[in-house]
């Protein structure tokens, strides 16, 4: 197969071989075209071509993540797809079976928007099992720029869920690189710029698993000491009151 495609004119972009399968990544740049080929004992158990009938965005392999990342027994295989929009990629990942059975890995992602989608793969933890990171955006809380933290989730035998557990130096670093920006701004009197990494910040804490009281302490104290318009405190109390709410 591979021979053919490059007969043909395509250029490989990725190989993933695994103990059941082998993936194939192809990129055709005269035609526009993307391809990704599984194959498995069973023959070809994945093909994507781009364009085609759902997306006309170009796709591929993760080369460096992969193996038995949950240890169920199946290999997990991740792929991305462009997302020339929002200027990113977007992961999946499906599972491969020794019976070259292929199935897609469940990722409810619901929760965090409907623009949402796992942005990147990053070992958080130091086990050598990527973690995925979907960006939690509130549109609701714009003030000239979204709000958005990183969401981290981790791979079980059901799918990718939201984790918290042994992720405390993950978050630590998330809120004192927020923290830093915010003393920054607030020297340079960007209130624009606090309120966003104030909302971020509060947000850190909701995912982490912290209650509401300290998700808006942390909002208040990112904020605390600015001199404010009437307007500009009017519209501080209103997020602050979204927050505290529930989000």
């Amino acid at each position: 197969m591979a021979v053919g495609l490059t007969q043909a004119g395509w250029t490989p972009t990725g190989r993933v071989t695994g103990a059941s399968f082998v993936a194939l990544a192809f990129e055709n740049a005269a035609r526009g075209e993307t391809t990704v080929r599984v194959i498995t004992r069973r023959g070809i158990g994945l093909a994507m071509d781009v364009p085609g009938e759902e997306s006309a965005e170009p796709v591929g392999l993760v080369a460096d993540a992969g193996g038995d990342v949950d240890g169920d027994g199946r290999e997990e295989l991740f792929l991305w797809r462009s997302d020339p929009l929002h200027e990113r990629r977007c992961h999946a990942a499906v599972r491969i079976d020794a019976q070259g059975f292929v199935t897609p890995v469940a990722a409810d992602l619901g929760p965090y928007g409907p623009d949402a989608c796992i942005e990147e793969l990053r070992d958080l933890d130091g086990d050598a099992a990527p973690e995925a990171l979907v960006v939690w955006r509130f549109p609701d809380l714009s003030r000239g720029s979204i709000p958005g933290v990183l969401v981290p989730l981790s791979l079980d035998a059901a799918g990718w869920r939201a984790r918290r557990a042994g992720l405390d130096a993950f978050f630590a670093a998330e809120r004192e690189r927020r923290d830093r920006a915010i003393s920054d701004a607030r020297a340079a009197r960007d209130l624009g710029r606090a309120y966003v990494l104030a909302v971020e910040v509060a947000a850190i804490e909701r995912v982490r698993g912290a209650p509401m009281r300290a998700q808006v302490v942390a909002f208040d104290e990112a904020l605390s000491g600015l001199v404010l318009t009437e307007p500009d405190a009017r519209a501080l109390a209103e997020a602050r009151d979204h927050i505290a709410g529930g989000w």
